[in-house]
């Protein structure tokens, strides 16, 4: 394994995973306010060699990734719930990052002969004000797809009005702001 291949992508997954929380805290917050219970969600990160590609018959190919690492990161997803965190990751993917990391435990994994060290990354959460720590990290995480469909939705806010004020895409709100 190409050691800096490897330390890019897993600092790409773990930006993803910090995104994915910010997201997820902020749509909670949004479900809070209309009365709706919270979705909960876990992501497991692990790093490893795999293979990958359009799988089945032509006329039903899915797109799959199979190994190891497959069946280890899914393991450790699951672990989430165990430890009542949504990010969790092996202490491989860890040595890959500069991120403070903080031990969970030692796990045997269902169908892995090695013992596994399950970390969780210590980053500010949305729960607790990483959208402040960040603000500017939630817009420009937002792709080009979903930009169009902000700003269609905002469009639709302001249909029948005489003067439209804002067409361009908000940033993703605080936890706590209106």
């Amino acid at each position: 394994r190409n050691r800096a291949e490897s330390q890019q992508a897993c600092r790409k997954a773990l930006k993803a995973a910090e995104i994915a929380t910010w997201r997820m805290a902020d749509f909670n917050r949004r479900r809070r306010a209309a009365n709706d219970e919270e979705i909960g969600f876990g992501l497991g990160l692990h790093v490893g060699n795999v293979m990958f590609g359009n799988v089945g018959l032509k006329d039903r190919l899915t797109f799959s990734a199979f190994g190891a690492a497959v069946n280890e990161v899914e393991r450790l997803q699951s672990l989430t719930k165990k430890y009542s965190t949504e990010v969790v990751a092996s202490q491989a993917f860890s040595s890959y990052t500069d991120c403070e990391w903080g031990k969970l435990g030692e796990e045997k994994l269902r169908g892995v002969r090695q013992r596994f060290t399950v970390v969780y990354p210590k980053m500010a959460s949305a729960a607790n004000g990483a959208l402040e720590l960040f603000p500017d990290t939630a817009a420009d995480s937002l792709s080009e797809a979903e930009q169009v469909i902000l700003l269609h939705r905002d469009a639709k806010k302001f249909e029948g009005r005489v003067q439209v004020e804002n067409l361009t895409p908000r940033p993703l709100s605080t936890p706590g702001s209106a």
